[in-house]
């Protein structure tokens, strides 16, 4: 996961793009222990997640399968003071929209 890393924390969006591609299929394939791996390796670096399509095309795919066990993730990202991490929480509820709930979608942080 280093290289993957590695290449997350380039200022080139499109090699960003790339390392989040990559983590996806990773995460596709991965057991529970290494999905939980590459989850907290998502949510330590998404200051480098920090455009719409990066997000978009990411988060719901790898971060929304750990909103079941504890929706904890959600509000951490939701509450923080950077705009991507509110939209990761945001998007992240996808997965549950596709399966018509929309609770935690339209549930609001505390802050607002």
């Amino acid at each position: 996961m280093e290289y993957v890393i590695e290449l997350l924390h380039s200022e080139i969006h499109e090699i960003r793009l790339v390392a989040l591609m990559i983590m996806i299929s990773k995460f596709e394939k991965a057991n529970a222990d290494s999905k939980k791996a590459i989850v907290d390796v998502y949510l330590a670096n998404t200051k480098y997640v920090n455009n719409w399509d990066l997000v978009d095309l990411s988060c719901y795919k790898i971060v929304s399968a750990y909103f079941n066990e504890s929706d904890e993730i959600f509000w951490k990202l939701a509450r923080s003071s950077l705009l991507w991490d509110n939209r990761i929480a945001v998007v992240s509820t996808y997965s549950f929209i596709k399966k018509d709930s929309f609770d935690l979608t339209l549930k609001r942080p505390s802050i607002f």
